[in-house]
């Protein structure tokens, strides 16, 4: 049988620091402990996508946003409001004329008429 050692490896972060360094000098905070792993991960993350602000700043922006949808939300009803009363105003006009050349028709028919009569 053959016996295996331990040995301890050590890997450098994107920081130069090794996981003993990182271990040793990591406090856990009151809220909730983090590991070397998940604070790592979480730097390379925040590396990757150019992450810069913290959450806060963050979560202000979708807040911020998300007043600026609201406000186009509003804005938008509004219009569609303007452009329904529009619509009725043109379909009501368009009966007013519709019915205005109908009677124009029957004023020519009638000249026409009456001009026939005459002229027999």
């Amino acid at each position: 049988m053959s016996s295996t050692t331990a040995t301890t490896t050590t890997t450098t972060t994107h920081n130069n620091m090794t996981d003993e360094e990182l271990d040793r000098d990591w406090k856990p905070n009151g809220r909730r402990p983090q590991s070397t792993i998940a604070r790592n991960f979480s730097q390379e993350l925040m590396d990757i996508f150019r992450i810069d602000k913290d959450i806060t700043d963050l979560d202000d922006q979708v807040d911020k946003r998300s007043v600026s949808a609201n406000a186009n939300a509003k804005a938008s009803a509004t219009i569609d409001i303007d452009l329904d009363t529009r619509k009725q105003e043109v379909d009501k006009k368009t009966s007013e004329l519709e019915a205005l050349e109908a009677r124009i028709r029957e004023m020519e028919e009638k000249l026409k008429n009456g001009d026939r009569e005459r002229g027999h």
